[in-house]
């Protein structure tokens, strides 16, 4: 098919069975209505007979006397008193001989009715005959022709009235079996398709309605059946997937994070990258003498402190946005909290600490002694020293026990080399002298054809140009990213509808929680959809997955309010955002991009293996493209293909470059 045809768009089953209907009662009314008007004129057509013959055999009676007499003066004048008063064409005596005498006549035509009214009855003008005698003597004969005139006025004004008649009728009929049809078939149908259609944007519900027809009836049951049947494999598969990730990166007593996932996860966090890191304050919580605790009250006592601990770290830090939080080791914790302003990380780790430390079973006189906190400040490195870190958080943890009693102690690890009046100037300067610098990373399929560039923003300065990483933290912490964020995408729409533009790539671009929970920011960003729709469609918006735990609602509202613009959605590091999976069914996104902890050396990591192919499975029955971010290495991609990815971006693909590739 030609680009340009377009296929007709088929007509809905409402106005087939409504046209079909009014077909079917307007073939009824123009039969009902031929029939009647045939009968009519049939009796019409015997009448004019019957008024034909009736007028010759009264003037055959009559005209005895005048004709036995030859007198045809007062044969003419009874002729004519017959005529003018009935409806008559032609009246006629003719003598013995066959030798017409009297006639009298008038025209046949019928001028105040329609042609094709006249047409159509076609009533002919009968003639009657009735011999005029006087005994057994024939005298001569009388023909009578009667006018069709009134017969026509009367078939006309007949026809008018059943017309009407049926047609009120029928009207009547078609509007109680329509309703009938809305009722029983069409609103239980438009119900189906309403589900149909969501299903198909990975929507499941059940449906509600009760139609009265068994079949229907049947149809919505079968339907009901296949959606709770899907529901529970899914709710199954969902159930696998979250268990094999407890046992993978969970502490099985506190389900806390384990040590492995932990230092797996902060490590990237504070790995400067396109994506973007985050600094933040590191702490070690330390328990001291559950040994004793333990030998005093028995070991399961000392697993239900561990845990009501545990809990009351995650009460603690639950407001904050991607926190880490595990059990490192039998009595150490390990809390990372991204995104805190370095002037008010004190605050937030002395908030943190009373929380846990003054619950009820720690202020007890045994327990004023265990419960110890150290907290380093982080920045973001191009190569993070972990081990270094973790050195510095437990130097400022010993310094805490050296304090005696519960008590925490604050340190900072490294210096930024800009002091933050320095960042917030040169972020908004290059904000408002646009400065920005946009960079693509190409996002390949399995079979290596592009699928769209991931957009990354850049800033230059004195020393050369900034990864994301570098500055994004700050850009956080001055609340900045609402202003960053548009930026970023007034350029790239700027870019799509220049001739560099091939008018086909797709963008994805990250957008941050702040800025969607920026009214102002969203309304710019829906007018200037609305305004460049075409552009519009080829954007997908990114999320990360730690922001559904906190901001579902909003995200769903978001969504909602800019998918009628064409905009596409999708879920940046899924699988450590610790948000249960079910997420997938109510969310209609594009697709999910795997974190790199699950892609790093894939290939040599069993449980990375079965939570990716798991992950596929349940991605693919959704109907949402499942990507790896982060591949580095050709045993990474094949692996990755191999386990059932749909496709992936990393330096071993693609490097980040001034233009699309």
């Amino acid at each position: 098919m030609e680009s340009g045809e377009q296929q007709e768009e088929p007509m809905s089953l409402r106005n087939v069975l409504f046209s079909f209907l009014a077909g079917v009662m307007l073939a009824l009314l123009a039969l009902t209505l031929f029939s009647a008007v045939q009968n009519y004129r049939s009796y019409l057509q015997a009448q004019l007979q019957a008024h034909a013959q009736d007028a010759a055999t009264s003037l055959g009676i009559v005209l005895t006397n005048s004709a036995a007499s030859q007198d045809e003066v007062t044969m003419q004048q009874m002729i004519d008193a017959v005529f003018d008063r009935g409806y008559y064409q032609r009246i006629e005596y003719l003598d013995v001989n066959g030798e017409s005498k009297i006639v009298k006549q008038t025209g046949g035509g019928v001028d105040d009715l329609p042609d094709w009214f006249v047409r159509f009855a076609d009533l002919p003008a009968p003639i009657a005959e009735a011999h005029v005698t006087n005994g057994w003597m024939q005298l001569g004969m009388v023909r009578v022709q009667s006018h069709p005139a009134e017969a026509y006025h009367d078939l006309w004004d007949y026809l008018q009235k059943v017309f009407f008649q049926f047609l009120a009728a029928l009207v009547v009929v078609f509007l109680i079996m329509r309703w009938v049809l809305n009722r029983v078939v069409i609103s239980p149908l438009q119900v189906l398709e309403q589900h149909s259609s969501a299903w198909a944007e990975r929507r499941f519900s059940t449906i509600d309605i009760k139609p009265s027809t068994r079949e229907l009836s049947s149809l919505v049951g079968a339907m009901n059946r296949m959606v709770k049947r899907l529901e529970s494999i899914f709710s199954e598969q969902l159930g696998l997937i979250e268990h094999l990730r407890r046992q993978v990166s969970e502490d099985g007593l506190t389900g806390l994070l384990n040590r492995s996932a932990f230092d797996q996860r902060i490590r990237l966090m504070l790995s400067l990258s396109e994506e973007g890191a985050r600094s933040g304050g590191l702490m070690l919580l330390q328990v001291r003498g559950l040994e004793d605790h333990n030998v005093r009250y028995g070991r399961e006592a000392g697993d239900d402190m561990l845990k009501r601990i545990a809990l009351r770290l995650q009460e603690g830090v639950q407001a904050y946005d991607g926190a880490l939080l595990a059990r490192r080791s039998g009595t150490d914790y390990a809390v990372f909290i991204p995104g805190l302003a370095e002037n008010d990380f004190a605050s937030h780790v002395e908030k943190l600490f009373n929380h846990v430390s003054r619950m009820e079973s720690v202020t007890a006189p045994e327990w004023r002694d265990r419960l110890h906190l150290g907290a380093v400040y982080l920045y973001p490195q191009t190569t993070f020293d972990l081990g270094a870190a973790f050195s510095e958080a437990d130097v400022a943890l010993r310094e805490a026990q050296q304090k005696g009693l519960n008590a925490c102690h604050i340190s900072r690890s490294q210096s930024n080399s800009r002091s933050a009046n320095e960042w917030r100037h040169f972020l908004e300067g290059a904000i408002a002298r646009d400065e920005l610098l946009l960079y693509y990373q190409p996002v390949y399929s399995a079979k290596k054809v592009v699928l769209h560039h991931e957009v990354y923003v850049r800033l230059q300065d004195e020393h050369g140009v900034l990864a994301a990483g570098e500055f994004l933290p700050m850009a956080e912490q001055f609340d900045l990213l609402p202003a960053l964020d548009r930026q970023v995408l007034h350029n790239l729409l700027r870019r799509m509808s220049s001739k560099d533009d091939d008018g086909a790539a797709a963008y994805c671009v990250n957008i941050s929680i702040a800025s969607l929970q920026d009214e102002g920011f969203c309304s710019w960003l829906k007018e200037t959809f609305q305004s460049r729709a075409k552009e519009a469609a080829r954007i997908v918006l990114e999320v990360p997955e730690y922001a559904l735990r906190q901001h579902m609602d909003l995200l769903l509202s978001r969504m909602h309010g800019l998918r009628s613009q064409g905009v596409r959605f999708s879920i940046d590091h899924f699988g450590v955002g610790g948000v249960p999976f079910a997420y997938l069914k109510t969310m209609s996104l594009e697709y999910v991009k795997v974190h790199r902890s699950f892609v790093q050396n894939v290939q040599d990591r069993r449980e990375s293996q079965f939570f990716v192919i798991s992950m596929a499975q349940i991605a693919h029955g959704q109907d949402i493209m499942l990507l790896a971010d982060g591949v580095e290495t050709e045993a990474e991609w094949q692996q990755l293909q191999s386990l059932g990815v749909d496709g992936g971006m990393g330096y071993f693909l693609g490097r980040p470059q001034a233009q699309p590739s």
